[in-house]
Parts: structure tokens; sequence; C-alpha cells
């Protein structure tokens, strides 16, 4: 089984509007449709540094 994540560049309030949308089709018994796993970065020196750091961290498994 692959699970797909999306990766964006956005603000906190636009990720607050996904999670308050998912919020609302709960509090509603209705399936959310919009993405389930997405990361926001505020800028993308914050998401290359995540990126650098998970595949520093990867590597050092393959190491050993």
């Amino acid at each position: 089984m692959t699970q797909k994540i999306q990766i964006a560049l956005g603000t906190a309030s636009e990720a607050a509007k996904e999670i308050i949308a998912a919020w609302h089709c709960a509090e509603h018994d209705e399936t959310y449709t919009g993405t389930t796993e997405k990361r926001y970065f505020e800028d993308l020196e914050t998401l290359s540094r995540a990126l650098l750091k998970t595949l520093e961290q990867r590597l050092l498994v393959l190491r050993y």
C-alpha cells in the first residue's frame, strides 16, 4: 500500500482553513474530499531544511 502526501508552500491561515473544512464535514457526518495528508511550509527555506533533514536521516539508516 502506498501513501500519498501533498507538500505545499502556504500560510498558517491556509492550513487552518483546510482543518476547519474537515472539522465541519466531520460534524455533519460528511466525507471530507480534500487532501488527507498535506504538509504546509511557510517558505522555501523551511521546506528545504525539512527535506534535507529527512534525507540525512534516511542516509544514516542506509549507512548502517
